[in-house]
């Protein structure tokens, strides 16, 4: 047939097509699914693997290691090869960076089984696909600018199908506060916090919460929902850490997150199943630093201040007197060795090399956690606000030993993600944002060293993991240091005055 093209599949293998349509007899006895003749099957690949033949060339030159392949599955309908390619995506490359253990496959929760593409809801199906999306534009340092162009065109149409299909779920009687509508919000609040596209994950948590309640509370859905409770984790995660670099909440949204203290054992466990590996008992102090502050800024705050200053030098001492080595020997090594039936014999022992090293770094983002916990606490109470002094006061120190308190922490903070950051593996580099973000709120604006150390891991942090918020961290802290509204700076600011709007940077 003159002119004729042959089908892709032969193309590929350089075999004489029959040019039978819609699908060649050639394929077909081969037992391969004929892919057609009109439009190239398309494999979302990770970022810095190739198909071609003289950039692979080119890698190998340079010292590159090939990245594996997988199988292709083809799928007649577009709409479902789209699918089947973003969870093939997610899964290689998205899913390992969700969990402080890099656990992958059927080990890791967020791990989503190919086969399971069929009956993914409609609105979840396109927020994977925008989600990957987004997740390899921020990845795609080579790529040009007509093709970020069209991965971020398929993104927003994506992204636009999935708003859609929500509504058609929410508009459906008896669906409003259903299992779907409740997946469909979380996921979505994921995937906007992911691209950072709206500033709206506020109003998004508040609609979880309202389904969540009026299910019973988090607490029974823990228990009768476990499927969802890794995105119930995440969830929490965002609604703590996101008050931290937010305006204050009003009272009921603090009240709300102190409910969240009694399931927290349940629910986050020993903190190693998400990305922000900060240790149970100092997420609980997060969760109280929030109410003081949200305290403080509410009705008759001027009354309850001495009392709330009192019960946040309380919280302030438990922060410091948190064991890390403990924290870390008694959970962290045995849950990491666990992992691995093979390494955990290997690995034994603490005389390991490996796991000296493994325990060295874990030690430095644990210490940080602390340290940037006490700082939120100190900065959000003590700084900038004055307290009258009372004979039952006797819970915390005056405020110039708060105040060594404070240089001590910044000092530590510091130095502790110097020494992640050093880390060869990389793998607990990723999960440092909101230490960062502290460090640069805490930090003198006339070190440029440090603003630099700061600027240069949120920019790898995001390169890295396929997120934006580092980007947009770079952006809020530049503003504060311009502006020198840094706690040291100008003690008539608080921390409640750096931030014009909710920001979230623990994901």
């Amino acid at each position: 047939m003159p002119g004729a093209k042959q089908c892709w599949e032969c193309r590929k293998r350089r075999l004489v097509c029959d040019f039978e349509r819609p699908a060649c007899i050639k394929c077909r006895d081969r037992g391969v699914q004929c892919p057609g003749y009109d439009h190239k099957p398309l494999r979302w690949v990770a970022p810095g693997e190739t198909r071609s033949k003289k950039r692979k060339a080119q890698q190998r030159s340079v010292g590159q290691s090939a990245v594996t392949r997988v199988s292709r599955v083809h799928f007649k309908d577009a709409g479902a090869t789209h699918l089947i390619q973003a969870i093939d995506y997610y899964n290689r490359v998205i899913s390992p960076d969700l969990l402080a253990t890099n656990r992958r496959a059927s080990d890791n929760p967020f791990f989503v089984p190919p086969a399971a593409a069929a009956y993914i809801l409609p609105a979840i199906a396109e927020i994977v696909v925008s989600t990957a999306l987004g997740h390899r534009i921020l990845q795609s340092r080579q790529c040009s600018t007509s093709d970020r162009v069209a991965l971020a065109t398929k993104l927003q149409h994506h992204r636009g199908l999935a708003i859609r299909l929500m509504a058609d779920v929410l508009a459906t009687d008896g669906m409003r506060t259903s299992d779907e509508m409740l997946a469909c919000v979380l996921v979505f609040l994921f995937a906007e916090i992911q691209q950072s596209i709206s500033s709206c994950w506020r109003q998004h948590v508040d609609a979880a919460w309202t389904i969540i309640n009026s299910r019973g509370g988090l607490g029974d859905l823990i228990h009768s929902h476990a499927q969802f409770r890794h995105l119930f984790r995440y969830f929490t995660i965002i609604d703590v850490f996101g008050a931290t670099t937010s305006p204050p909440l009003d009272v009921g949204r603090a009240h709300r997150q102190l409910d969240v203290l009694p399931v927290l054992p349940t629910l986050y466990r020993d903190g190693l199943q998400t990305c922000v590996p900060c240790p149970p008992e100092l997420l609980g102090h997060v969760i109280l630093v929030n109410h003081f502050r949200a305290q403080l800024c509410g009705p008759a705050a001027e009354q309850k201040k001495n009392h709330l200053f009192a019960a946040a030098g309380e919280t302030l001492q438990k922060i410091c007197d948190f064991s890390v080595h403990q924290w870390v020997d008694d959970t962290v090594l045995p849950s990491l060795l666990m992992d691995d039936a093979e390494k955990a014999r290997e690995h034994a022992s603490l005389a390991s090399s490996q796991t000296k090293a493994r325990r060295w770094i874990w030690l430095a983002l644990t210490s940080a956690f602390k340290s940037a916990i006490a700082l939120y606490c100190i900065s959000t109470v003590f700084d900038g606000r004055t307290y009258e002094s009372g004979d039952n006061d006797t819970a915390c120190n005056d405020l110039a030993s708060c105040s060594d308190v404070r240089m001590f922490h910044v000092e530590t903070l510091r130095t502790n993600l110097q020494t992640v950051a050093s880390d060869e593996r990389g793998q607990l580099r990723k999960f440092t944002i909101w230490l960062l973000v502290v460090l640069g709120v805490v930090t003198d604006p006339s070190d440029e060293t440090c603003k630099r150390f700061i600027t240069g891991e949120l920019k790898w942090i995001s390169g890295h993991v396929g997120i934006s918020s580092p980007l947009i961290a770079i952006g809020v802290l530049e503003k504060i240091w311009q502006t020198s509204c840094t706690r040291a700076d100008k003690k008539g600011v608080g921390w409640d005055g750096l931030f014009e709007k909710p920001y979230i940077f623990a994901l």
